[in-house]
């Protein structure tokens, strides 16, 4: 900043040796000493001239520096009542623009605007910039939930549903419990939740032995704690009208008994449970003469005339039980006997 400096007298102002001025007060011619020491007058023509000219000088630097803040001296003091340019006062009262922040403007006097990934609180309880529900900030910058309350039932018995702080949020979720539960299983007990899932433990099957052989129908079960009366554990029994049926069954029987519950028909053999038929004579008997001997070896069916010797279970063959010698031929002695089954 340039500050012009005017210094502003009321004499008369002369030029002094090597170009130096005097002033005198009153106006009156002031003598100077020439260069050669003796004091000369001076033109009193010149004086006029030298005052316009300042004032001119000055009201060229003047106009110049309009712009600049002012202040004028005299004698070392500031003379206040000096004219100082409109235009000069407006421009000192104007402070330089400064680089701002264009930015910080917006941000100071923008409105809140949800859904712009910033959270601008109280007026939002979140924001995460997108539109999805239910991830723990709703599309109007509020939390997906604020309690337990506000999170629906998954129908689930084995989870509990809690409303937990999320990354940017609040949402709901499901937990596993181990609250009690039922399984619908009338033959578990001690119901629970593990994992999200409701299990119980197996109650023993019991069996019914209807028969009282020790041995259990397969399809008479129920489940219980400990055995009913009548019931066991075991399903091994095949026929449970009939004692004589069990699977320890080491005795052939000639009649059959009466059908079994696991298997078809009406004629039943399979007295041990075995799921087979099992014939005990299976043989072809034969006579043999040694000598003067003559034996059955073995004992066995008399054969067929096709040479079998398979007969059915509970049905009547001859038997050849012994030989005898007849002159010089030896023959069977038959018997009539029932081919035994189991």
């Amino acid at each position: 900043m340039r500050v012009l400096m005017v210094w502003i007298v009321t004499g008369v102002a002369t030029l002094g040796a090597c170009g130096s001025v005097e002033y005198s007060p009153d106006g009156q011619d002031v003598g100077q000493e020439t260069h050669d020491g003796t004091e000369g007058a001076a033109d009193a023509d010149a004086v006029p001239d030298a005052e316009t000219d300042a004032a001119a000088d000055a009201d060229a630097d003047t106009d110049a520096d309009s712009d600049a803040d002012e202040a004028v001296e005299v004698d070392g003091g500031v003379d206040t009542d000096a004219e100082v340019p409109a235009d000069a006062d407006a421009d000192a009262d104007v402070a330089p623009e400064a680089d701002a922040d264009p930015d910080a403007d917006v941000a100071e006097t923008t409105t809140p605007e949800c859904g712009n990934g910033r959270v601008e609180a109280p007026e939002e309880e979140c924001d995460d910039g997108n539109e999805v529900s239910g991830d723990g900030c709703e599309i109007d910058c509020t939390y997906s939930c604020d309690g337990a309350e506000d999170c629906p039932n998954d129908g689930n018995p084995c989870t509990t549903a809690v409303c937990a702080d999320v990354p940017g949020g609040r949402a709901c979720r499901h937990d596993f419990n181990t609250l009690p539960c039922d399984d619908e299983d009338s033959c578990t007990t001690g119901d629970h939740c593990s994992a999200g899932a409701c299990l119980g433990s197996a109650l023993p099957l019991w069996f019914l032995d209807g028969d009282g052989d020790r041995y259990g129908a397969p399809d008479r079960s129920v489940c219980a704690a400990v055995a009913p009366s009548g019931y066991v554990n075991n399903a091994l029994d095949c026929s449970d009208q009939d004692n004589q049926v069990r699977p320890d069954q080491t005795a052939w029987f000639d009649a059959a008994s009466a059908p079994c519950t696991a298997a078809a028909g009406d004629a039943f053999w399979d007295y041990n449970c075995s799921r087979l038929v099992e014939q005990r004579d299976i043989v072809c008997g034969a006579c043999v003469s040694s000598g003067t001997s003559c034996t059955a070896s073995p004992s066995g069916w008399a054969p067929a005339v096709d040479g079998t010797c398979m007969i059915e279970c509970g049905a009547d063959a001859s038997w050849v039980s012994s030989c005898r010698r007849e002159s010089s031929t030896c023959l069977p002695n038959l018997m009539t006997t029932r081919q035994r089954c189991h």
